[in-house]
């Protein structure tokens, strides 16, 4: 099941960087500059591209090598392999992606820094386990990370990110 899993996951984002290649061309460019607007979102559809193909040769890979051991094991045995999801494992997915659109939604009007130390926070804390979660060490790291993107981005690639209410 997990193969099929990853070569589903590994075509969706096959097809979505190519939509996101395509759509980045549409960008204006409003600097003289080598590296416009469109380059990152360019380079982010690239680099998903290349890993998602890797992805699916790896699913492809696996998905034969199970196929082999599957028919194997139902010579020798007749087991259920259903995999079973717990409530346990569902919570972290679904926090994580109402923390994905929360933040998107919120990007624009708060700003980049304090939306993304805010977003960061919280996704350490919904994926560390419990006796790991150290909320001071989640904040260093998220202010640290929000100020070194936002800094690569306005300095290096002189892109503006959203300032929202600190604008």
């Amino acid at each position: 099941m997990k193969q099929n899993s990853d070569i589903y996951a590994a075509i969706f984002f096959i097809i979505l960087s190519i939509v996101m290649y395509f759509s980045s061309q549409n960008i204006q460019r409003l600097t003289v500059d080598a590296i416009g607007a469109d380059f990152f979102p360019q380079l982010a559809s690239a680099g998903i591209f290349i890993f998602s193909t890797a992805l699916l040769i790896k699913g492809l890979k696996t998905g034969r090598e199970l196929k082999k051991m599957e028919q194997k094991e139902l010579n020798t045995s007749q087991k259920d392999s259903t995999p079973s999801f717990s409530k346990e494992q569902a919570i972290p997915v679904l926090a994580t992606m109402g923390l994905i659109i929360v933040y998107l939604l919120l990007l624009r009007e708060i700003g980049f820094l304090i939306m993304t130390t805010i977003y960061l926070v919280l996704q350490m804390y919904v994926l560390a386990k419990p006796a790991q979660r150290n909320l001071p060490l989640f904040l260093v790291i998220a202010v640290v990370v929000a100020g070194v993107v936002y800094y690569v981005f306005r300095y290096f690639f002189n892109l503006m990110l959203p300032t929202g209410i600190l604008g």
